[in-house]
C-alpha cells in the first residue's frame, strides 16, 4: 500500500516542530493545558521571579496560575527539583513583591535557540505552589487579577 501524500507531508512536518521546538507530542496523552488543575496566565508587563534553591536564579516569569509559574532563564545551571525551596516573585515597574513563597520544581530544561547561531542559553523552569497561607494566596490572586492578560 503507498502512503498518501497528506501522511506523508504531515510526518515531516511533525519532525519539522519536534525540531525547531524539541518537544515530542505523543498521541494519545492530553496536552499540557488539559493535564492542569489551574489556568496559566500570561503578564501584561515583565515579572520577575528568584528562585533560591542549590543555586539563586533570577529569571522572567512566563505564565501564572494559582497552583504554580513558570519562568526563562540565561543559563543552563541544573536545578535540583528535590525538596522545597523559596521563591520571590517581583514587578519593580508596580511595585508589587511577594516573597518566600514554598514552591517544589516540577520541570527544568534548556531550551532550543531561537536563533540558529545563538550562543546564548536560555532554560525554563516550572514550579508548583506548595501550600501557600492565607495571606500570600490572597496577594496571589490580587496579583494575577491586576496584571495578568
Amino acid at each position: 500500500m503507498v502512503p498518501d501524500r497528506r501522511s506523508q507531508v504531515d510526518r515531516r512536518k511533525n519532525k519539522f516542530n519536534t525540531f525547531l521546538t524539541g518537544k515530542v507530542r505523543i498521541s494519545g496523552r492530553r496536552s499540557g493545558k488539559d493535564r492542569r488543575k489551574f489556568e496559566r496566565f500570561r503578564l501584561k508587563e515583565p515579572t520577575f521571579s528568584e528562585f533560591k534553591g542549590n543555586t539563586t536564579v533570577i529569571g522572567e516569569i512566563v505564565d501564572v496560575s494559582m497552583g504554580g509559574l513558570s519562568s526563562r532563564y540565561v543559563g543552563n545551571e541544573t536545578l535540583t527539583t528535590e525538596g522545597i525551596f523559596k521563591l520571590t516573585v517581583y514587578n519593580t515597574e508596580k511595585g508589587f513583591i511577594l516573597k518566600n513563597i514554598s514552591v517544589e520544581i516540577v520541570a527544568d530544561q534548556v531550551l532550543p535557540p531561537e536563533e540558529l547561531l545563538s550562543s546564548t542559553i536560555i532554560s525554563r523552569c516550572g514550579v508548583r505552589f506548595i501550600e501557600l497561607p492565607e495571606a500570600q494566596e490572597s496577594e496571589l490572586e490580587n496579583f494575577m487579577q491586576n496584571h495578568t492578560l
